[in-house]
């Protein structure tokens, strides 16, 4: 309990155990993300996260996400058609939290 209240003092988001990666990035984006960038960039992760990472890995638990989940998630937006930029800028979002979530910066 005191781990998790020093962690919201400094501003990070709270892991609860058995989180999933959808939480996890829905608190990061709304704790971490939205005080420290533009409103158009925060939405334009939000809108990431919506669209792609939410519906492809949010169901993962964020302490049991591995290297396949993300080349699967690879393999499936870009064989649903999206670009590669778009698909690398989800990675460089996902990145930034996942990031974020092991250094507890």
């Amino acid at each position: 309990m005191l781990e998790a209240r020093h962690e919201r003092e400094r501003g990070l988001p709270i892991v609860l155990k058995r989180q999933s990666v959808r939480q996890f990035l829905e608190r990061w984006l709304e704790q971490s993300v939205k005080t420290s960038v533009r409103p158009a960039t925060y939405q334009q992760y939000q809108q990431h996260v919506r669209l792609y990472l939410g519906p492809e890995l949010g169901r993962h638990e964020l302490a049991k996400l591995t290297a396949p989940h993300i080349q699967r998630f690879i393999n499936q937006c870009l064989d649903s058609g999206l670009s590669p930029r778009t698909v690398q800028l989800s990675l460089v979002i996902l990145r930034h939290a996942l990031d974020q979530a092991v250094s507890g910066i």
